[in-house]
């Protein structure tokens, strides 16, 4: 029995969708599936897929545009009404594709699919790359530019879905102004196509800002140098560079960090962040998470950036502005560290109470017993169950032909859950 006779025999039930993959090479509905095509009472897809099935096709056309939602529920009205339904996609529909929001709607018991090559080992074939080693992220339609920064900060190698938003010209900016330059960026135009073209920029500052690109694009990112400095919990402080000693030492961030007890995909505070240290080390953490460091001190700020770049942390969103006002258009937080910016009022600390998701962890580094007294009461008067702990470090000092131990400054940590 050959693949026609047996998709056939498959397919005698009418209350399946079957979700057809199309090959970027295919000017026409492939012979494998053009049964499926030809027998369809409403055929769904994108413009380019509608192109390809032949005028003579009965079946109606609904085009994949604006709401999909609007569109999977007149997919599952015609179903119930026992239409034959055909959704046609590009590559595989389960990678990236329509595939996932359709088994939402519909369950996976009511849908069929049938998948092509996806753009991805297109590209891949192209460069003669194994493409198992490729992290992929999306962008198509999302609207949400931190998948890329958390690939730029944990993966050699990136494939990109662009849309015409975040389009290659757009991607180069954006990680250019987060400090992204160790990255070689091709770009993969028309594939399949007469018109394929395929270019590669060593250097993304110099990829011209007036190049004409197709929007059918698809994106590599290649890393061609490591970042100067791996991080990790627990860098020296001396990896960091910062103001006179003003830091995080790592014996506390590594302490601080723990009591976070973060969650991958966490969205974390450092609120005075100073040259960035916790929210560097937080960030390896956080790979599915967001991290803001805000600072309001511009040289320190300055340093931030530095640092940040150093060690390739790209995932620490770095804000300049005097809290609490500049919190304002920050993500509700899961989790928000304190180190300096107390300050001798509780105003930021008011605000990063309010802010904080129920059920989100709150830590705070003071020295001061001031400082620790304004949060302590503060907490209380907010009926939260806190603790304390005061932290004694002391390293070792050569001291003639022998070692002694200094001390270094007690800092009080306190810890904080959100009811909720």
């Amino acid at each position: 029995m050959d693949f026609l006779q047996a998709t056939r025999k498959r397919e005698n039930q009418m209350d399946y969708v079957h979700v057809a993959g199309l090959g970027i090479d295919d000017k026409k509905i492939p012979s494998h599936l053009y049964y499926l095509v030809k027998k369809a009472d409403l055929i769904v897809g994108g413009i380019r897929c509608l192109e390809k099935v032949p005028d003579n096709v009965r079946g109606k056309r609904l085009c994949l545009k604006g709401s999909i939602e609007k569109v999977i529920k007149r997919v599952l009205s015609e179903v119930e009404k026992g239409k034959f339904i055909v959704v046609l996609a590009d590559g595989d529909p389960l990678f990236y594709g329509i595939g996932k929001r359709l088994i939402e709607f519909l369950g996976e018991k009511r849908i069929k699919f049938y998948p092509a090559p996806t753009t991805l080992q297109i590209a891949a074939s192209r460069l003669k790359i194994s493409w198992e080693d490729v992290k992929v992220i999306s962008l198509h339609g999302r609207g949400d530019i931190w998948p890329l920064f958390r690939a730029v900060t944990f993966n050699d190698l990136i494939g990109i879905y662009t849309d015409a938003r975040f389009n290659p010209l757009a991607l180069t900016k954006i990680l250019l102004e987060r400090g992204v330059n160790n990255f070689r960026m091709i770009i993969f135009e028309d594939l399949g196509l007469e018109t394929e073209r395929i270019t590669s920029y060593d250097n993304i500052a110099e990829i011209p800002g007036d190049i004409n690109i197709s929007p059918l694009n698809f994106v590599l990112l290649q890393k061609i140098k490591s970042s100067p400095l791996h991080f990790y919990p627990g860098m020296d402080d001396r990896c960091y560079k910062h103001e006179n000693g003003v830091i995080t030492k790592k014996e506390i961030r590594l302490i601080s960090i723990g009591q976070l007890k973060l969650n991958e995909d966490n969205t974390l505070w450092d609120l005075g962040a100073g040259c960035g240290s916790v929210a560097i080390e937080a960030s390896f953490f956080l790979r599915y998470g967001k991290v803001y460091a805000v600072e309001k001190n511009k040289k320190r700020f300055e340093m931030m950036l530095h640092n940040i770049r150093q060690t390739g942390a790209y995932l620490v969103e770095p804000v300049h502005g005097v809290m609490p006002e500049c919190l304002q258009n920050l993500p509700d937080p899961d989790r928000i560290f304190i180190g300096g910016g107390v300050g001798k009022t509780i105003d930021v600390l008011k605000s990063a109470c309010e802010r904080l998701l129920p059920g989100g962890i709150l830590v705070v580094n003071a020295v001061l017993l001031g400082t620790l007294e304004r949060v302590r009461k503060y907490f209380e008067s907010l009926g939260w169950e806190y603790d304390i702990s005061e932290i004694n470090v002391a390293r070792s000092k050569e001291l003639g032909e022998d070692l002694r131990f200094e001390p270094l400054t007690p800092v009080f940590v306190l810890n904080c859950k959100k009811p909720g």
